[in-house]
């Protein structure tokens, strides 16, 4: 469709810290080998796709998905700092049992809303540099094709803002290492058309029903 704005929203390949629960937020973690495998899988699937532009979170995870995605589609790469994950604070670096049990009962809400950990960003902040990053692509990739490479958070919090959802709500919803989402903007909106597809991980033996 001609005068469509496709947004493709890549979460970058698996590390150690995924596997083992780790809390990550802006720790720059690199992508293991089964990582690196899930991000080659991707490249094969997107290849075929015509992209405009690639960006990407300048953290290492998502850098080096980005570069094997970038080297097998020869669209440019950028980076953008508000596809950064959410900034966990003290929490980063923390296992996620560990984290759990610290956010009862004075860290888990305030009149209803999620408390960040000290030193963290807050679900509006995410939400509100979702937002500019969508203003972007908008004023700038009109009516292009672009792939963002980021992280789980910041998907789902990038799906809420453009859906416009209320940033303090609890979206049900995850996407996994190396997953598709998809976005369009047709007309005066966005509109979801694909989540959490991972079904090109099926070549490296995984169950990805």
């Amino acid at each position: 469709m001609k005068h469509v704005t496709t947004l493709y929203l890549v979460r970058h390949g698996q590390t150690d810290h995924n596997k083992n629960e780790i809390n990550q937020g802006w720790l720059d973690s690199p992508l293991n080998d089964h990582g690196r495998a899930q991000a080659r899988a991707l490249a094969a699937r997107m290849q075929s796709v015509e992209l405009d532009h690639i960006l990407a979170s300048p953290l290492s995870r998502a850098d080096e998905t980005a570069r094997i995605l970038a080297a097998a589609n020869g669209a440019p790469l950028r980076y953008v700092d508000d596809l950064k994950e959410i900034n966990m604070g003290a929490f980063t670096g923390m296992n996620f049992r560990d984290a759990e049990a610290l956010r009862s009962p004075s860290f888990a809400t305030h009149a209803g809303q999620y408390v960040p950990p000290a030193g963290g960003e807050s679900p509006q902040e995410m939400f509100d540099r979702s937002r500019v990053f969508l203003e972007m692509v908008l004023q700038d990739m009109q009516h292009k094709r672009v792939l963002a490479i980021s992280h789980g958070g910041l998907i789902i919090t990038m799906i809420m803002a453009a859906l416009q959802l209320n940033p303090h709500a609890r979206l049900r919803a995850g996407v996994q290492n190396a997953s598709i989402s998809k976005l369009e903007h047709i007309g005066d909106r966005w509109r979801l058309c694909l989540l959490n597809d991972h079904g090109h991980r099926q070549l490296l033996g995984e169950d990805t029903l």
